[in-house]
């Protein structure tokens, strides 16, 4: 068997060692920029496709929203209405009728250079992780919309632990928010004890007053 001598041998590995460390740095290099091109453009795209941009003053949107847990439905009927809008913002006047008795209104100012999302409550420390979109045609107030549908998981600390997975479908043709159809399986920690909720929220109309 020939021998080489061990400088040539140590020549050799260093040179194979070189060439690894390249590719490892180049591979590395990439998958770094590719990473932060997604998050740009999710970003972008959670600010630039913010429907209130579109909103008028006057239009509304009627819900009715079922939620299942610890083996009892409620049900509530929603109202948003369009009160205010300039460059920079909206506000949206909410009302609520739960079991035949209106709640008093409530007023909301979402920020248009902010992405809408229906799914995370205000003063938590959500973290949002999208799961999925597509297209798909639904049904909802006895009318039939072609929507975009998103699926998100959200998970926070506070008020309480909770963790859910929403998908909402949305459509260009629908006012306001844009929103056809939301549902959300939640599991919520609450002193000491799981609770395990699904919430069902749907459009039965939309106009302009």
């Amino acid at each position: 068997m020939k021998r080489y001598p061990i400088l040539l041998v140590l020549v050799v590995m260093s040179l194979f060692s070189m060439v690894a460390c390249q590719n490892v740095k180049e591979a590395t290099s990439k998958g770094t920029k590719a990473v932060k091109a997604v998050k740009k453009a999710v970003e972008a795209a959670k600010t630039a496709d913010n429907p209130l941009k579109n909103a008028k003053v006057g239009q509304f949107l009627e819900f009715r929203t079922v939620t299942e847990a610890m083996g009892t439905k409620s049900e509530i009927q929603t109202k948003q209405t369009v009160i205010a809008k300039d460059d920079v913002s909206v506000t949206l006047r909410t009302e609520i009728t739960a079991m035949g008795m209106k709640m008093p209104p409530q007023e909301s100012k979402y920020m248009l250079n902010q992405p809408y999302e229906p799914y995370k409550a205000e003063g938590t420390d959500a973290v949002v992780t999208p799961l999925g979109e597509g297209d798909e045609t639904i049904t909802a107030g006895g009318k039939s919309y072609s929507c975009h549908w998103a699926k998100v998981k959200v998970v926070a600390s506070k008020p309480a632990p909770l963790t859910s997975t929403t998908t909402v479908w949305s459509c260009k043709d629908i006012p306001v928010t844009g929103m056809a159809k939301m549902i959300t399986d939640s599991t919520m920690e609450m002193q000491g004890k799981t609770m395990d909720s699904k919430m069902t929220m749907e459009l039965i109309s939309a106009g302009q007053q």
